[in-house]
């Protein structure tokens, strides 16, 4: 997927704004396709749970996800196979300086965990 700056995505939210409703459903439509088409392709997680979709699906059709099967399937949904649990958990525990880069690309970021347990969120700098 192509990185979108700030600017481009401000610049992308106007014109959608312009837009009749028949072409935001068509864009709404291919954005869709886009990402789960990437997702599909990158990430081995997605691949298995994507892989019964028909071209023509709808966000209806995409399976439900939650937390758990995430955390227990975390080494396999990134997009990236150099994020893995124990290189993040490694990053959190040593790095305390968020200048140093997780992978030298990427920000974490870590909820309060009010159930005992903390998400770790993953971002680069789009």
């Amino acid at each position: 997927m192509d990185r979108l700056s700030l600017h481009k995505a401000r610049k992308l939210t106007k014109e959608y704004q312009k837009m009749v409703p028949k072409d935001r459903v068509q864009l709404r439509k291919k954005r869709l396709y886009d990402l789960v088409t990437y997702a599909k392709e990158n990430s081995p997680l997605y691949a298995d749970i994507y892989s019964g979709l028909k071209d023509n699906f709808t966000i209806r059709d995409l399976p439900v996800t939650d937390r758990d099967m995430y955390m227990n399937n975390y080494d396999r949904w990134s997009t990236d196979p150099q994020i893995t649990h124990d290189s993040v958990n490694r990053y959190i525990q040593y790095y305390t300086d968020q200048s140093d880069l997780y992978l030298g690309e990427y920000y974490i970021t870590s909820s309060s965990g009010t159930d005992g347990n903390p998400l770790v969120s993953i971002h680069d700098a789009n």
